[in-house]
């Protein structure tokens, strides 16, 4: 046991060389016992703990591995909307699970920043002065310019879930405009020619009412959301004289406020392709305001693959591995922070979720 002069003055710092000479063991041997994993018996790691608690010694010191190993240990996630609204959506719940089990298993901590098109100054303060060992943007697409400039400034290695593309950023991509492309091709074999489509929002933050009844093809070129523009190109390739509303946001109220400006604007459409799952949900609730059948009157697809199951009826949608792509962007930023060089992509497909909103349409 330990004796009161070998724990030295009182308010000296206690070193991890004093807790292995007192514990007649190698310093990495007290290092591993701070380990959560190692090759150490549980017998040696309780025997060091308990020195260690002896003299007042609590492990390394984070700042000074930090500075010797290069690694803070902290991989920054950027958000494209408000990160207090983040978590409402379902899509980024389910691939900040795979993501932050990757993470964890892999020893880092997660710092959450707010991205988008434009950054807060508290954003870029946080960015410059806390050392990160990467950069995971959870865009689905959105632009990150500023945030890009400053990860490139700080030399931070990116990954990117949906976006953004960059030759120096690793991206995780869903095959989206083939799930949607399949999708479009089975509604056609159903026999559909009179479609309208939801359109996720592009104006993150925007609170007012659904943008106006335009043709599919309007416009695509500017749009800067790879996922929704290729969405879009799918559709207008099998269905040129389609039309498409944008959603003022990406939630179920959005979706049911977009589809009643839809539906009373075009009352031939037959079918409604909502661009992810919630919309399509919505779309189902304006029907039922409006007296339509589903599938009946109308057909209604979404996109995701969500598990809805407070539903009461089942959604045809494509369903994409979120909780998977979360956890192929967590390999791949630890894969960078080892090798920058190390710069991948990596491509799940969907695949086709049948429902019971989908059906021929009404021959009049």
């Amino acid at each position: 046991m330990s004796s009161k002069s070998e724990r030295g003055p009182i308010g000296e710092k206690k070193t991890i060389a004093q807790v292995a000479a007192l514990a007649h063991v190698s310093v990495s041997t007290v290092s591993l016992a701070f380990r959560e994993h190692g090759p150490i018996s549980d017998r040696m790691r309780s025997h060091v703990l308990q020195v260690a608690g002896d003299i007042g010694y609590t492990g390394p010191d984070p700042i000074a591995h930090s500075l010797k190993s290069g690694s803070m240990g902290i991989v920054g996630v950027a958000i494209a909307e408000q990160v207090v609204h983040a978590f409402d959506n379902p899509i980024t719940t389910e691939t900040m699970n795979g993501l932050s089990a990757v993470l964890d298993e892999e020893g880092y901590s997660i710092l959450l920043l707010q991205g988008g098109a434009s950054v807060d100054q508290r954003t870029i303060r946080r960015l410059s002065s806390v050392p990160l060992d990467a950069l995971i943007f959870m865009s689905r697409g959105e632009p990150f310019v500023e945030l890009l400039r400053l990860a490139r400034t700080h030399h931070i290695p990116m990954v990117g879930v949906e976006g953004p593309y960059a030759d120096d950023v690793s991206v995780v991509e869903i095959s989206d405009r083939q799930g949607m492309g399949e999708l479009a091709d089975r509604v056609r074999g159903m026999g559909h020619r009179h479609v309208g489509v939801l359109m996720r929002t592009t104006r993150l933050g925007y609170s007012g009412p659904p943008g106006p009844l335009l043709p599919i093809d309007t416009g695509l070129e500017d749009i800067g959301n790879v996922t929704i523009r290729g969405r879009l190109e799918a559709v207008a390739e099998r269905f040129p004289d389609a039309v498409r509303v944008e959603a003022a946001a990406r939630d179920v109220n959005a979706g049911e406020a977009a589809a009643r400006v839809l539906l009373s604007s075009d009352q031939d459409v037959t079918v409604v392709m909502a661009q992810n799952d919630l919309l399509a949900v919505g779309a189902l609730r304006a029907a039922d305001a409006l007296g339509l059948r589903v599938p009946e009157d109308l057909s209604v697809t979404g996109f995701d693959g969500l598990p809805l199951s407070w539903m009461t009826r089942s959604l045809t949608t494509m369903r994409q591995p979120l909780e998977e792509r979360g956890r192929s962007a967590g390999k791949l930023a630890s894969q960078l922070i080892a090798d920058p060089q190390n710069i991948r992509r990596v491509k799940f497909d969907t695949v086709f979720v049948p429902g019971d909103t989908l059906a021929a349409p009404r021959l009049d």
